[in-house]
């Protein structure tokens, strides 16, 4: 049985190999980032987030505003450590029409620290 390594959405029409790398891109308001999943990142995160980040990944369908803000500055900061955005920046990225783009990215960051086993030929 293959297992599939790309992951190909509307805001990434090119298929990466999302994997290979562990993070995945996201393009917004003219800036690149690259997004991770890290969970020691998201615990340090959690303060400034003011919400249980946690229980947003256990129940993705059901995120808080709050979850979803803090779950995207966590993989900014998990995919660029040397990132300084805050908590208040993370927000202003998010409007009506980012939503979607962000969250097929935070997804696309969580596909992509799930180790892959090489498929056999």
């Amino acid at each position: 049985m293959k297992t599939k390594t790309t992951l190909k959405t509307k805001t990434n029409p090119e298929p990466a190999k999302v994997a290979a790398n562990k993070t995945a891109t996201l393009k917004l308001a003219g800036n690149t980032y690259e997004l991770a999943f890290d969970f020691n990142q998201i615990v340090r995160t959690e303060g400034e987030a003011e919400c249980n980040l946690l229980a947003g990944l256990q129940d993705v369908a059901n995120l808080s505003a709050l979850q979803l803000r803090g779950l995207f500055l966590a993989a900014i900061r998990a995919g660029d450590p040397k990132s300084t955005m805050t908590i208040q920046q993370a927000g202003e990225l998010m409007r009506y029409d980012t939503i979607f783009p962000i969250t097929e990215a935070l997804a696309a960051s969580i596909l992509a620290s799930v180790p892959v086993k090489p498929v056999a030929a």
